[in-house]
């Protein structure tokens, strides 16, 4: 179906955004323990040099294994101790001991899978990019993104995205390909859009597909315009988007979102993998209850799912 089935709520899009990023900088509401890294590259590294990109993805690859927050807070000291430490060549040649001692004051989980991790690395750069992630292929994007694949050892789509994000926006690659380095959307990020009121059904009914158009691209222009209207780094609405999303929407901890009171529901969603099935207000009013009629707790005026059960509140049919 086409994108006409759709109306974007630009303005609610913005306020959604200048909300999250709000919260998500100054760790208020559900990010009071959430502590956002710090990707700027250390005191005395040249911006944009071969240097930043060996730290950049280095540092970028061990993310998976602890706190993002703080093991970049610790890279930047260990780049004060040791600014010549971030070398393929070196790293690839150094003994066991001497990188062990490193990654250990990085903070990471496992300190061999992590060492191991870091010398595949530097054998790939060496190899195949002269020892610079800068020499990346210059190719459209989905070529890219294979090859980040392969240097970062991860099939975890969000993450090369991520390091897409950095890479470009601190020009040390470049990609034929741009549009689609805004958030990562995924199953759960669609849902939100569609939750909010972000992304409204025009018409009766639609079925189709969470990650294919018109959702995926609708669901990308939303928050990719909102995040250039306010100037907030893609990668910082993300983090924010993704917690939400990932953790309230699938289990309609509605009451519990930072943003409930700018959400909407006003219509049926039914969801099986990657396909939905949206109708309209006429096919299910929400209404005001009292109660939940499943588990009998009591429900703030307004409620549209019961935050102990999570089912939601549907308006009675006529008798």
């Amino acid at each position: 179906m086409s994108s006409k089935s759709f109306k974007l709520d630009l303005k609610k899009a913005k306020e959604i955004v200048e909300t999250l990023h709000s919260q998500y900088k100054t760790g208020k509401s559900l990010f009071e323990k959430h502590r956002p890294p710090d990707y700027a590259p250390p005191p005395g590294m040249i911006a944009g040099s071969k240097g930043h990109a060996l730290y950049l993805t280095y540092i970028f690859t061990l993310e998976q294994d602890g706190d993002p927050s703080a093991l970049w807070k610790k890279a930047t000291e260990l780049y004060k101790e040791t600014p010549w430490f971030f070398d393929a060549e070196h790293i690839l040649t150094r003994g066991d001991e001497g990188l062990s001692k490193a990654l250990v004051k990085l903070g990471v989980s496992d300190v061999n899978t992590s060492l191991q991790r870091w010398r595949e690395l530097s054998k790939i750069l060496l190899e195949n990019y002269s020892g610079d992630p800068r020499n990346l292929p210059k190719v459209p994007e989905p070529a890219l993104r294979k090859a980040i694949r392969e240097i970062l050892g991860t099939n975890e789509d969000r993450q090369i995205h991520r390091y897409l994000q950095l890479m470009t926006t601190n020009k040390l690659l470049k990609t034929k390909d741009l549009e689609n380095l805004g958030i990562f959307v995924d199953r759960n990020v669609a849902i939100y859009t569609l939750y909010t009121g972000v992304l409204r059904l025009d018409s009766e009914q639609f079925e189709g597909f969470l990650d294919r158009d018109p959702i995926l691209s609708l669901t990308r222009k939303a928050w990719n315009e909102s995040l250039a209207a306010i100037g907030v780094p893609p990668w910082e609405l993300d983090d924010a988007i993704h917690i939400v999303s990932s953790k309230f929407c699938p289990k309609k901890k509605c009451l519990l979102c930072p943003v409930y009171e700018q959400c909407e529901r006003g219509f049926s969603l039914e969801v099986d993998g990657n396909k939905v099935r949206l109708g309209g207000i006429k096919a299910a009013e929400l209404y005001t209850a009292s109660f939940c009629s499943r588990c009998g707790r009591d429900l703030p005026k307004g409620s549209r799912f019961c935050d102990g059960c999570g089912s939601e509140i549907l308006k009675e049919g006529p008798s």
